[in-house]
């Protein structure tokens, strides 16, 4: 399993669940999951997200290709998400991320993640994030290292910075591979601006010696369920210029269209408009769209909602 970026947008894991996805061609008619396991599951009033579903454009609900499901604790803080994805038809990669508190502070301090291939680990990383007085992510320190029948392969750190001026938000990365070598250090940066609701409109984002890439945003006016997670500002802020269903965003509103203009190593363009249909709660219940490496084929989202 080859990983991108790491989470989420959808915040958290679905860059890496992206990575995994089959592509198939169907008609846009496939019903979506119905889960039975939860008795607070409530799909069209719950306003906390219990589960979502990745969906291939087959025809039959057994073509999920993976599922998110997070587990709250009695602050309604995520502390755990678990990921299943299918290699084919057998769920064989699994992800689980743990959140760690300070006390009845209500974002995370430490994130643990670690990847399995069935029962063998292949990834881990460990996260330490620190917050402005606005609760915004100042900076976030990982280490990710990868294996192999459990002996470590690579290790690289990976340090985000972040600054935050009225309509503009500003990254730099640094990351580096520290083991079982020392690499270069590779510097991404990213210069975001906002509307009046502090959604990215648009992104610059250059990566030194390899891309450039000009991402612009649209919204919707109607909330992202995102926003009601505690970890919600441990995502990926900035996109990563490639367009796709799968990138959820973590702002206020959702995205309904998406556009990406690469120049450099990768240079190319993408455009891609989003349908999003909602539940009663207000909230999105499934997103919709083309696959664009394929023609006649479609990405799907479903979302299950729960109360407290």
């Amino acid at each position: 399993m080859n990983r991108t970026s790491l989470f989420l947008i959808f915040i958290f894991s679905l860059i890496i669940l992206a990575s995994c996805r089959k592509e198939n061609t169907a008609s846009n008619s496939n019903p979506d999951p119905v889960d039975s396991t939860n008795n607070n599951i409530d799909t069209t009033s719950g306003t906390y997200i219990d589960k979502v579903f990745y969906i291939d454009s087959t025809s039959a609900i057994q073509d999920t290709t993976s599922t998110t499901t997070f587990l709250y604790d009695n602050s309604r803080r995520v502390v755990w998400s678990y990921d299943s994805l299918k290699n084919g038809n057998i769920y064989e990669f699994y992800i689980s991320v743990r959140y760690e508190y300070a006390g009845a502070d209500t974002v995370p301090f430490k994130i643990n993640e670690i990847v399995y291939e069935s029962s063998t680990l292949i990834d881990s990383i460990v996260r330490y994030l620190s917050y402005d007085n606005t609760g915004h992510i100042k900076k976030d320190s990982m280490i990710q290292s990868s294996w192999n029948s459990g002996v470590n392969q690579n290790t690289q750190y990976i340090i985000k910075n972040y600054d935050y001026l009225p309509g503009k938000i500003y990254g730099l990365q640094r990351s580096q591979q520290i083991f079982p070598t020392t690499g270069a250090v590779a510097i991404i940066n990213d210069t975001a601006t906002l509307d009046a609701n502090g959604n990215i409109i648009t992104n610059i984002k250059n990566s030194y010696g390899n891309t450039r890439s000009v991402t612009s945003l649209s919204y919707d006016n109607k909330p992202n369920p995102l926003r009601n997670l505690s970890m919600v500002e441990t995502g990926d802020i900035f996109p990563d210029g490639y367009a796709s269903v799968y990138v959820l965003g973590r702002f206020k509103n959702n995205i309904i269209h998406v556009s990406d203009v690469r120049t450099g190593v990768s240079a190319g363009f993408d455009d891609l408009p989003i349908q999003i249909t909602y539940g009663n709660n207000g909230y999105p219940a499934t997103y919709v769209a083309a696959h664009l490496s394929t023609a006649g084929s479609y990405e799907k989202i479903a979302f299950h909602y729960r109360h407290f």
